[in-house]
């Protein structure tokens, strides 16, 4: 998006077109791995008609979000290291590390890209296990190699490696029930049911099971070009693996808000996906299986189709007609440039005038639950810079963006603050406090 920037292109246009790209991509690496796994047409039919019209897929690549890009990275490493080990050429190997630590620089997350990696290496790489050790290292240290230098830059200019703080919090009962609902959505769209989910899992897991039994005469039976697309297959469970133990472990130590939604489980719908749909023919051949996943399509062609077309006629995000009607860009629109704005969604402030802001002081830190220690000084800065004539603060009140979890000042606590020469403008949707 900075490259957007540089040549004087609007990012959010940018980012419009980079989804578009991304969807392109993720779409043919869908149809193209299912078809080279499974030799059937009709499964990767039916896979690439789930990705593109189901609601995951359609909502990750309308918001300005890393998954697709992500997802794009994660998939190419994954394709090059199967190369690599077909074709046992260096120059795959160093080109799926280099993708490996994009993903990880595009989302944090991508670190459980770089352990699937070292795993594949060490089981299939050719030579006795110090050689593998050796290699799976080597792709260790270029794939960190980048984010390494991100995180040294992080912590010269801000003094922490990460936004983030090591602390225990359990994962709530209600983020275990989102993960079901999540899944189900992936079967039956828009029927939010946990049983549902529960009986997909299963049936992954079971699918899985049945491969795993099958592998070495899969393999066996297989000729060389089959041979790469089934590795590749093999990578993506490992994959499934590792980001799945990731995200748990990140919710219970650095980040307790990660909602376990469709964006979170994104890489792993289009994993899935490519897994089952390669699997799943060789194991079940019915007629009758065939014409449920067909009718599954149906629903999914049909969801994605209304999904697609709310979108375009009411907006998504901030760009929602509720968000671009509101009163909210005129009051943005009277605050001098040169001034600061403080705002409980600075998000918002960003799309609508595509100026910077700070976020309000937080009471605690949502990520770790713990206090913020530092939250009376922030406070107090907030209040001197208004007192001062420097700063504005826009506390917008949509009720569409209440977040209890932020823990942010109240308005009624920012109103007792300030002293009587502070003018307060309240219209239908904010609420600015300045001196005049």
């Amino acid at each position: 998006l900075s490259i957007f920037i540089k040549l004087g292109i609007d990012p959010l246009s940018g980012a419009r077109a980079i989804r578009a790209i991304a969807f392109a991509i993720i779409i043919f690496f869908v149809g193209k791995l299912t078809y080279g796994a499974s030799k059937s047409l009709w499964a990767a039919f039916f896979a690439s008609c789930f990705v593109l019209f189901s609601s995951t897929a359609v909502l990750i690549h309308s918001f300005v979000l890393t998954e697709p890009s992500f997802i794009v990275f994660a998939l190419s490493s994954f394709i090059m290291l199967a190369l690599y080990f077909k074709l046992n050429k260096f120059y795959l190997f160093f080109i799926s590390a280099l993708l490996a630590s994009l993903s990880i620089l595009d989302r944090y997350v991508g670190v459980s890209v770089i352990p699937t990696g070292i795993m594949c290496i060490l089981l299939w790489e050719k030579g006795i296990i110090i050689a593998r050790i050796k290699k799976s290292f080597l792709f260790g240290v270029v794939s960190m190699f980048p984010i390494s230098l991100w995180l040294i830059h992080n912590y010269l200019i801000a003094g922490t490696f990460t936004d983030r703080i090591f602390s225990f919090h359990l994962i709530t009962l209600d983020n275990i029930f989102l993960f079901f609902i999540t899944l189900s959505e992936w079967v039956v769209p828009y029927w939010h049911n946990i049983f549902i989910g529960i009986l997909f899992l299963v049936f992954i897991i079971t699918v899985l099971v049945v491969c795993i039994k099958q592998r070495t005469k899969l393999f066996k039976e297989a000729t060389t070009t089959e041979v790469f697309y089934l590795r590749i297959i093999d990578i993506l469970i490992i994959f499934i693996i590792f980001y799945l133990f990731f995200i748990f472990f990140s919710t219970s130590f650095f980040d307790a808000l990660t909602p376990f939604n469709y964006r979170i489980l994104a890489p792993v719908y289009f994993s899935i996906i490519i897994v089952l749909a390669s699997i799943v023919p060789r194991f079940i051949k019915n007629i009758y299986f065939t014409v449920a996943i067909s009718l599954l399509c149906l629903i999914s062609i049909a969801y994605g189709t209304y999904i697609i077309t709310i979108i375009n006629s009411q907006g998504l995000g901030f760009t929602k007609e509720s968000i671009t009607s509101s009163s909210v860009g005129a009051e943005i629109l009277s605050i001098p440039k040169e001034s600061t704005i403080y705002t409980n969604v600075p998000h918002m402030v960003y799309v609508l005038s595509k100026r910077l802001s700070y976020m309000f002081p937080q009471k605690q830190n949502p990520h770790a639950i713990i206090l913020n220690d530092e939250y009376k000084n922030e406070f107090d800065k907030m209040i001197r810079g208004i007192e001062q004539g420097n700063s504005y603060i826009l506390y917008i009140t949509m009720s569409d963006f209440y977040d209890p979890r932020m823990q942010m000042p109240t308005l009624d606590e920012i109103k007792s603050a300030f002293s009587s020469d502070i003018v307060e403008r309240v219209t239908e949707d904010a609420t600015v406090f300045y001196r005049e």
